[in-house]
């Protein structure tokens, strides 16, 4: 939780957690911008959307876009295992998801990256959650395959 990572304590010196900010936001009667909870929501103030909205605007089934949350494709907040997912789905995410991104036919297929770096399929979606590549997904034929984009390391 941010006000953690910032240093600050609640009046009596404890760690923030969700529930103490809940107290807080009802008992001074302040409103929330980031909601746990997606009944109803569009986007939060941070640019995340339900998980249920991002499938619509996709085309896609929400069970098929928890895979993909799971395997990095989309950046994502969820409070806790079970609570709702919440994801980023700006413009060029949605680019590079629909099948629309002018460089994703470019970039080498998923199984193409595999063979390349020798790594299984589980290795590799494994490098795209920790932002080593990014993933597009592009039309061939009937069927949607995974393109790869390497992207570049820290500098240090």
């Amino acid at each position: 939780m941010w006000l953690n990572t910032e240093g600050f304590r609640t009046r009596t010196g404890k760690i923030w957690t969700y529930a103490r900010v809940h107290s807080m936001r009802k008992q001074h009667g302040i409103p929330t911008l980031c909601p746990l909870q997606t009944q109803g929501a569009v986007q939060r103030a941070d640019g995340l959307m339900p998980a249920r909205t991002a499938a619509q605007r996709l085309g896609v089934s929400p069970s098929l876009l928890h895979v993909w949350v799971r395997h990095g494709v989309l950046d994502f907040d969820q409070h806790q295992t079970a609570s709702r997912v919440w994801v980023r789905l700006n413009e060029d995410d949605l680019a590079r998801l629909d099948g629309t991104s002018p460089i994703g036919y470019r970039l080498p297929r998923f199984a193409q990256v595999m063979a390349d770096e020798h790594l299984s399929r589980d290795a590799l979606w494994a490098k795209v959650r920790d932002r080593d590549y990014q993933a597009f997904r592009v039309p061939h034929g009937q069927v949607w395959e995974w393109h790869l984009r390497r992207l570049p390391g820290p500098a240090v």
